[in-house]
């Protein structure tokens, strides 16, 4: 899968990985997900393999505007995660897109005491199912599986980039 990399200019925070390590987590969640759940393989069906992905680390400040413009919430988070709708993007091969605040990986990895590297590989692993179609939000057993799903792929993710 080929990622796409950015920064914003006015983010203080550099990634705690490296593009290498950003490019085996997402190589390990792709050929982890196909093994998974059969609605997760409905994404990735025959001819409509994924083979990019937008990743883009910004500051809470721009976060902040993000939730306001697409989900109506003034407050920041630690991701936004936007799928590639078919026909929004000519290239259908698109995964999507994937908006990180790494202020907020920062102070999310200093609340569960645990490393930034940790923290953001969770936080990718749970965006990477979002785009996938996967959703918590309303709870229920949507969420629940949802929660087992990430448990299991950040398992993967652990052992493949040594957290």
């Amino acid at each position: 899968m080929r990622l796409h990399l950015s920064t914003a200019p006015d983010v203080e925070v550099s990634s705690p990985l490296k593009k290498l390590e950003l490019q085996k987590l997402f190589s390990v969640c792709e050929s982890k997900t196909l093994k998974l759940e059969e609605y997760l393989k409905t994404k990735i069906a025959l001819g409509k393999k994924p083979t990019s992905l937008n990743l883009h680390f910004c500051s809470d400040k721009e976060m902040r505007d993000y939730q306001k413009r697409f989900r109506k919430l003034d407050r920041t988070t630690d991701i936004l995660s936007f799928p590639n709708a078919e026909g929004e993007i000519l290239d259908r091969k698109h995964l999507g897109d994937l908006i990180v605040s790494l202020s907020a990986i920062e102070r999310g990895a200093k609340r569960g005491r645990r490393s930034p590297r940790s923290e953001l590989c969770e936080v990718l692993v749970h965006g990477w199912l979002h785009l996938l179609g996967c959703d918590h939000v309303r709870g229920g057993p949507r969420a629940k599986r949802m929660r087992a799903l990430q448990k299991e792929l950040f398992g993967f993710v652990k052992k493949a980039i040594k957290l």
